[in-house]
């Protein structure tokens, strides 16, 4: 049998979407994913996207559902979740993420559905590039690519030594005999 997912009790409400112009250069040059990439490289990329504003309790995405944007966290706080489903009793929390967070990126590497859920914990402002776009900009600018993908390499590698760390927790010290 393969992996269900979750029945939606209430459609999400979509995400109000703003004017490119209304998200300044500054703002978006200063995400961790753009360390060390040259001005113009970041002003292409702001180019390619628009900014995204949650209220409280707007769900971003839904776990299951196709993905078709990468997003990076510019303000507030949204949540990543397990959704309750037939198969899961109860909704389980993943983490928490702010400013400086990417979300989508594991759909943006390996184009399956979506692993999670999100919604915004209190008011967020995203910054969101269709994948495509996104996928075409790092082929089409290779070095810019290679300095982007490494960021957000290092993003993953964090998570997965903070989710070691966490499970280190549950071993028991060895027994001296």
């Amino acid at each position: 049998c393969g992996r269900s997912y979750p029945i939606r009790v209430t459609t999400p409400k979509i995400p109000t979407i703003r004017k490119r112009g209304q998200m300044s250069y500054e703002e978006f040059s200063a995400h961790p994913l753009l360390s060390g990439v040259s001005d113009d490289a970041v002003r292409a990329m702001h180019e390619l996207g628009e900014s995204v504003t949650l209220a409280p309790g707007e769900e971003l995405m839904h776990e299951g559902d196709e993905p078709s944007f990468f997003y990076m966290v510019l303000e507030g706080e949204l949540e990543v979740f397990l959704p309750m489903t037939v198969d899961r009793f109860s909704e389980v929390k993943l983490a928490s993420v702010n400013r400086g967070a990417c979300i989508g990126e594991y759909s943006f590497i390996d184009q399956r559905r979506l692993s999670a859920s999100v919604r915004a914990l209190t008011e967020a402002r995203l910054f969101r590039m269709a994948h495509s776009d996104f996928q075409a900009f790092i082929e089409e600018n290779r070095d810019t690519g290679f300095l982007v993908l490494r960021n957000l390499l290092g993003t993953l590698v964090k998570r997965l030594r903070a989710a070691n760390e966490e499970f280190d927790l549950f071993t028991l010290p060895a027994a001296d005999f």
